[in-house]
């Protein structure tokens, strides 16, 4: 019989090829407030059980807003069947806002870290060129909240970000810039190649609304292009290449949220030279 531990995270308490147990029979929600998943290793003798009990305020979510809901203090029991412990089964308290692991692995520590850096303003202005990274590596700082973005050699432009995927994936997405300039090489790849690209500012969600649209001028289709767009109070104006293509008074009710640059469908479409100045 193996010894079962409580340990707070979980990641030291499985290894690849473990699976999730079904809703009902290892997953579900704790009477009280929280949920639990069960994750078994591949021979089934061994198990871990995560606990959660996070409140409400300690729980927010950019989008969806989250619903209202209540934890508190509680006792839980799990049955289990097999011998990882006497009598098969597991009692404890959980208090608000704790998370538990319950494990058969006795591999695991708490680890020893320095304190993170103190908070700080993000560094602008700011440049990329991805050559400081290995093929299919993701690039810092940069958030993937739609899509998968991955470094790519693209023979004399050297490095770049492409995004990946060619269909709609699962996905989920707080912002602090303002008055910005944003500046990307952009250009679609001839195989799977999304419909088109852009480049943003003040994204707060995930909703479109056109403002203004038009003709860009000579382009290269499949070649490399140079999008600009500059977001200061309640005006925009952006470019490509050497044309300007709008000025434009935008909505004021959106005044801070995220940089981003992406693709209008799902398909391939790489990105260079990134630059961001505030």
């Amino acid at each position: 019989m193996s010894t079962a531990i409580l340990h707070p995270h979980t990641t030291q308490f499985t290894k690849i090829g473990w699976s999730y147990l079904h809703h009902g029979k290892g997953a579900g929600h704790l009477d009280l407030g929280g949920s639990y998943v069960t994750l078994t290793s591949q021979d089934r003798k061994q198990l871990t059980i995560v606990m959660e009990t996070m409140t409400h305020d300690h729980s927010t979510c950019v989008r969806p807003k989250l619903p209202e809901y209540n934890v508190t203090k509680q006792d839980v029991t799990f049955v289990l069947k097999g011998s990882f412990v006497v009598n098969g089964r597991v009692k404890l308290s959980l208090n608000p806002d704790e998370v538990v692991t319950l494990t058969t692995v006795t591999t695991g520590n708490h680890g020893n870290y320095p304190a993170p850096p103190p908070s700080k303003d993000f560094p602008l202005p700011y440049t990329e060129d991805f050559e400081r990274y290995n093929e299919n590596e993701e690039p810092y700082n940069f958030a993937q909240q739609t899509g998968s973005f991955e470094v790519v050699m693209a023979g004399s432009h050297g490095n770049v970000m492409r995004q990946m995927v060619t269909q709609t994936p699962i996905y989920w997405c707080s912002a602090e810039k303002s008055n910005i300039y944003v500046q990307t090489d952009a250009r679609l790849v001839s195989n799977h190649s999304a419909d088109g690209y852009f480049i943003a500012a003040r994204i707060n969600q995930d909703k479109m609304t056109v403002l203004v649209e038009g003709y860009t001028g000579p382009i290269e289709a499949l070649g490399w292009n140079t999008l600009r767009l500059m977001v200061n109070g309640n005006i925009a104006t952006g470019g490509i290449n050497n044309n300007s293509l709008f000025s434009v008074t935008i909505p004021t009710k959106n005044t801070h949220g995220f940089v981003g640059l992406g693709t209008s469908s799902w398909g391939y479409a790489d990105f260079d030279n990134v630059h961001i100045e505030g």
